[in-house]
């Protein structure tokens, strides 16, 4: 059973989703989002997240806003964008965080480990990779079949130990 939280401008429950970092909650009136500060670390790089954080910890920000999760006072941070200022409500209580809508997708991402520099690599370099990633599964599964196949057996010698130790004992 999942927490029920309500949207903090409809009032209305929120919808869990679980997405490409984690769980998030949506509203399906506003399209407002909830996310924890755990989740958005994994979303957003570090400097961006640090900056906003260190506004809510100088307390100088109202509160308007009741936290979706724990009810408690969010602050309402500036997060400075070429546009405009946006302004995020984040529980220092229970680390939520609410965007308004389209307010999230505004912010700049992490990319995910690894697939961009693949992706710059020509194929045949891919190829290569690749077919180098298969060989090193292939090799692990090898030695831990290896590893298996020498416990079974030593299993095995044991058993027969311990049987032939009771069989004597028992003459």
């Amino acid at each position: 059973m999942f927490a029920m939280y309500n949207c903090p401008t409809c009032r209305i429950p929120l919808k869990r989703n679980s997405g490409l970092f984690g769980v998030s909650w949506i509203c399906p009136a506003c399209s407002g989002k909830g996310v924890s500060l755990s989740i958005l670390r994994k979303a957003v790089p570090n400097p961006v997240v640090n900056e906003f954080w260190r506004k809510v910890k100088s307390r100088e920000y109202s509160r308007k806003r009741r936290c979706p999760a724990c009810k408690s006072p969010m602050s309402e941070v500036p997060v400075l964008k070429k546009e405009k200022d946006m302004y995020l409500d984040v529980c220092e209580t229970c680390y939520f965080i609410w965007f308004d809508a389209n307010e999230f997708e505004t912010l700049p991402k992490n990319e995910i480990s690894g697939t961009k520099e693949k992706e710059q690599l020509p194929l045949k370099a891919r190829k290569v990779l690749a077919k180098l990633e298969i060989e090193s599964l292939a090799n692990k599964q090898r030695k831990e079949s290896e590893v298996n196949d020498r416990l079974w057996q030593e299993g095995i010698e044991l058993l027969i130990d311990a049987a032939l130790i009771a069989f004597f004992s028992s003459l």
